[in-house]
């Protein structure tokens, strides 16, 4: 029988938490119910690192996520799917990821922070050194909802070249930017910090 969870009014990332105790407490047949659509794409990629099986059924705003490891699924995405078990083996100890918490570089004129983001986006995508991730948060998720084709061009580059891109769910919700998102997957603190935790440095914008 199915592990039933409720975690309507939970915010990111608490259901994913609870799911994965669970999971790991030998779960391994969830059913999630959850009030939010970036819980929602948390617990689907959740069960896609797990190898598990997600159905999701919707009614008004109330969804149901259906964990079901106990028929595996093979997950592709272009070649091979890197689970986060494998994350950090697979990590070498140079890998880095960038932290942005906001969309501006530094103190002072904002709109001249601005133009320094854009600067250090672009520097990245040109280097010989690019980041292993990028992860975006609070006022940082503006960046990859922005409709500056450019600095979206120079992200699109950096992903096409590996580098993982996350962008905090719960902080698009915030400003209502969910749906704008442009480039980049949406996740959460539990990810974001295990990102953080599995590289050789974090470097914080």
């Amino acid at each position: 029988m199915a592990k039933f969870i409720d975690a309507v009014g939970k915010a990111c990332p608490q259901p994913v938490i609870m799911a994965k105790r669970a999971y790991d407490e030998g779960n391994t047949e969830l059913v999630l119910v959850v009030d939010n659509a970036a819980a929602v794409e948390n617990l689907k990629r959740l069960g896609e690192n797990l190898g598990a099986e997600v159905a999701v059924t919707q009614n008004g705003n109330i969804y149901q996520v259906r964990i079901d490891g106990t028929k595996e699924v093979m997950h592709t995405k272009d070649t091979d799917v890197v689970h986060p078990k494998e994350m950090a083996t697979k990590m070498r100890s140079d890998d880095y990821a960038v932290f942005i918490g906001k969309d501006f570089v530094g103190d002072g004129d904002r709109n001249l922070g601005k133009k320094l983001m854009a600067m250090l986006i672009y520097s990245l995508a040109n280097s010989d050194n690019m980041p292993a991730h990028i992860l975006f948060m609070n006022g940082g998720v503006m960046i990859p909802t922005c409709d500056d084709a450019q600095l979206i061009e120079n992200l699109e580059k950096l992903s096409r070249c590996g580098c993982e891109i996350l962008v905090c769910g719960t902080c698009l919700d915030f400003y209502g930017l969910t749906d704008q998102l442009r480039i980049g997957r949406i996740s959460n603190m539990y990810e974001i910090l295990s990102r953080m935790q599995e590289s050789g440095k974090v470097i914080t914008v």
